[in-house]
């Protein structure tokens, strides 16, 4: 499958987003500290997913978004999917702990665990972290 990917401005600094016919797979800081595979057919250019995320990114800068509403396709472990869904659920603008998140999802004592997975979060913004 093919994904395609852009490079966009905001106000955090450009962003790398990538997308296939299954949803958005990453949206990267310019200098990520885990970047995402590139394997398999990568080609530049948009699809929909990455027009819908460019305009909701846009109007989040804004300050006009606060959820967004995209197809999301990360890749990773079923831990780490399960976190990353969790943090979805963490309404805008509220922040918790790693050892609060671990307790909310019945593990308490992975807060590392957890903690690790934040970090390897490939949507950034989209999913908190």
């Amino acid at each position: 499958m093919t994904t395609f990917h852009v490079s966009v401005p905001s106000p955090v600094g450009s962003l790398l987003l990538a997308a296939d016919g299954d949803g958005l797979r990453l949206v990267e800081f310019h200098s990520p500290r885990h970047p995402m595979s590139r394997a398999g057919e990568w080609r530049q250019g948009e699809n929909e997913v990455l027009r819908q995320t460019r305009a909701q990114l846009d109007e989040y800068f804004a300050g006009t978004r606060r959820e967004f509403d995209i197809p999301l396709a990360p890749r990773g472990t079923a831990f780490q999917l399960y976190v990353w869904r969790c943090l979805r659920a963490i309404p805008y603008g509220e922040t918790i702990s790693y050892a609060e998140l671990a307790r909310r999802i019945d593990k308490p004592s992975a807060m590392r665990a957890v903690g690790a997975a934040n970090g390897q979060n490939p949507i950034v913004i989209i999913v908190p972290c």
